[in-house]
């Protein structure tokens, strides 16, 4: 794994529990929008301290993609 520091961003897309782990190994969330492709994906951004997370209404890369078109 690479740890990697990302610049500021306006929305954050994560697509399971292991990738919010990673993420937050080097990275914070501020006041990035954070979208969830699912219910277990939310659940480990939520144990992790990010209240404020849009989860996309099924666990689907189309779904996910009309969750992120509609913050845009």
């Amino acid at each position: 794994m690479i740890d990697k520091k990302l610049k500021y961003h306006d929305l954050l897309v994560f697509t399971s529990p292991s990738n919010v782990e990673a993420f937050l190994k080097s990275n914070k969330i501020s006041d990035q929008k954070v979208i969830s492709i699912g219910p277990s994906t939310t659940r480990a951004l939520k144990n992790a301290g990010i209240i404020n997370v849009f989860e996309s209404f099924e666990s689907s890369e189309l779904a996910l993609a009309d969750t992120v078109l509609s913050l845009t």
